[in-house]
């Protein structure tokens, strides 16, 4: 009976998957990440191998990351840099990955330029903010109206004049004919027929006696049909409004060596 031996695999060829524990660095595979990807590291950089980094949006030279440099070459170095000397990695700082709009050739337009301020079709793009403040061209058409209406409530007005006490320097002249003299036969007050009297004329005291005129009573009760028109008063502050999805803190790795 023979028994085959087993096959030792090529640690230079070979992608390991690690089951546990800090994937190792160069050989391997880089554990299964390819060189330049990124992934969420919720634990301390300290924790992690050697051939990764936190992508904060440093410059790296190619000198010291030859293979780093082909691919972001190959990409016209989107976050930075010159050709076949050094290259940024992009910076996650505060940041979430969006998958690019027009991944597979046509555009879904989920990212737009009109709505977002950039084209999600432009690889590198940075967007959005933690919170905004909104303007009058950002909110709804709308409008803010009232009217009182148009009859008043059945209501009166109360009046009290009084005109004064003593009324100006005036007189009143009377013309009196006596014994048959002229028509009317009108008597100064106490006289009589008995004497006869030349037709004249008297003229009465200038000033009369303290007194006053007064008025008092209520006015009509409903006021013709009418309106009242205007505009509400502004409120509100004009705050930043928070603008930010529920999220948890956590580190990005890369993948550079």
């Amino acid at each position: 009976m023979s028994v085959t031996p087993l096959a030792v695999p090529n640690p230079a060829t070979t992608k390991w998957v690690p089951v546990s524990g800090i994937a190792p660095a160069g050989g391997g595979g880089g554990g299964g990440l390819p060189l330049g990807a990124a992934a969420d590291w919720p634990w301390g950089p300290a924790q992690l191998a050697t051939g990764y980094v936190l992508p904060y949006g440093q410059l790296l030279t190619a000198a010291a990351y030859p293979d780093m440099q082909i691919i972001a070459d190959a990409a016209s170095r989107p976050y930075g840099g010159s050709a076949g000397v050094n290259f940024n990695l992009p910076d996650y700082r505060g940041r979430v990955g969006v998958g690019k709009d027009d991944m597979g050739g046509t555009a879904a337009n989920r990212i737009t330029s009109a709505v977002s301020g950039v084209s999600g079709a432009t690889l590198g793009a940075v967007f959005g903010s933690e919170g905004i403040t909104l303007t009058t061209a950002q909110l709804p058409a709308h409008n803010h109206t009232f009217t009182t209406g148009t009859v008043s409530v059945d209501h009166t007005h109360a009046v009290s004049i009084n005109s004064g006490t003593v009324s100006a320097d005036h007189a009143h002249n009377v013309e009196y004919y006596v014994s048959g003299a002229g028509p009317g036969y009108l008597l100064p007050a106490g006289n009589t027929a008995a004497a006869p009297i030349d037709a004249g004329a008297v003229a009465t005291s200038g000033i009369t006696a303290n007194h006053y005129h007064g008025v008092s009573g209520n006015t009509g009760g409903i006021s013709a049909n009418h309106t009242h028109s205007g505009t509400t008063a502004n409120t509100g502050s004009g705050s930043v409004v928070q603008n930010a999805q529920p999220s948890i803190i956590v580190n990005k790795f890369m993948r550079v060596s």
